[in-house]
This record gives C-alpha cells, sequence and structure tokens, in this order.
C-alpha cells in the first residue's frame, strides 16, 4: 500500500509540473499578448497625435493662405482706388486746361 501510495504521489507531482510547466506557457503567451497590444495603442497614440498635429499644421497652413490671400486683395484694391484716382485728377487737370 505504502508503494502504491508513493506511486500515486509521484503521478500527482509529476502531473503538477506539467500543469505548472502549462500555466506558466499560458502565462507567457498572455503576457506577450498584452506587451504587443500595449505597442500597438502606444502607435495607434501616437499615429493619432501625428495626424492631430498634421491638421493642426494644415488649419496654420490654411489660415495664413487666407491672411495672404486677404492681403494681396486690400493691395489690388488700394491700387485700383489709387489708379482710379490719378486717372480722375488727369482727366480734370486736362479738363481744366481745356477750359483755358
Amino acid at each position: 500500500a505504502s508503494g502504491e501510495a508513493r506511486t500515486l504521489l509521484l503521478e500527482a507531482q509529476a502531473k503538477l509540473s506539467e500543469l505548472e510547466l502549462e500555466f506558466a506557457a499560458e502565462r507567457a503567451r498572455f503576457e506577450t499578448q498584452l506587451a504587443e497590444a500595449h505597442a500597438s495603442a502606444s502607435a495607434a497614440q501616437a499615429k493619432a497625435r501625428d495626424t492631430e498635429r498634421r491638421v493642426s499644421m494644415t488649419e496654420d497652413q490654411v489660415r495664413a493662405e487666407v491672411e495672404v490671400q486677404e492681403e494681396l486683395k486690400a493691395t489690388l484694391e488700394a491700387r485700383a482706388a489709387a489708379e482710379f484716382e490719378a486717372k480722375r485728377q488727369r482727366e480734370e487737370t486736362e479738363a481744366l486746361a481745356a477750359q483755358r
């Protein structure tokens, strides 16, 4: 009976060792998957920050372009007004000269 009990004890210890190895392997797989998930999440966050930066940069570029276009429009309007005023003064001067 003692031999049989010893055999059962050895079998139980062997089974326990096998289960501990399986548990360690499963834990290692889980930790690997968890690390991969963290790495993937970090990459996604980095990509999101980069996209956000690009959108912000694009918004700034659009704003700057609008300002340039507004300045150009104002310059062209001022030039047209100056040319119109110069033409009006020239015509007025010519009209006065013609009256003399």
